[in-house]
């Protein structure tokens, strides 16, 4: 068996959106927002199917923390979550990011920027 690894940064546009990175061919197949991208996109191997799911990598590459105006107290409690969802199938890879608001918070929130991958597995060899 043959081994491919495919590479990529997701450019984030929302706070809240997802993509569908496909692996053959390795592109963005469905996002609910046009300013969702992928960035520096790599692929290694062989350009086949992945014989079974392929092992992945999904991690916060870069955040951006944004302030409401006047906010100046860093002492409060924050209620503010960053969540990253990966699921994976030996055809693609589903990212999703939810950076919901507390809006009754100084802090206005947290907004991923950029989010990498990487998924290695096997392919036939012909």
């Amino acid at each position: 068996m043959a081994i491919r690894i495919l590479s990529g940064i997701i450019v984030c546009g929302p706070p809240v959106s997802f993509v569908r990175i496909g692996f053959n061919p390795h592109q963005l197949i469905e996002s609910d927002d046009s300013d969702n991208k992928l960035a520096q996109k790599k692929a290694i191997g062989p350009n086949r199917d992945f014989t079974k799911v392929p092992a992945k990598h999904v991690a916060l590459r870069q955040l951006l923390f944004q302030r409401r105006h006047g906010a100046l107290n860093f002492g409060e409690d924050i209620s503010q979550k960053l969540i990253v969802i990966d699921t994976i199938s030996a055809s693609e890879l589903r990212v999703t990011w939810d950076a919901s608001v507390d809006l009754s918070s100084d802090f206005s929130r947290i907004i991923p920027i950029e989010i990498s991958y990487m998924v290695i597995g096997e392919v036939a060899d012909k």
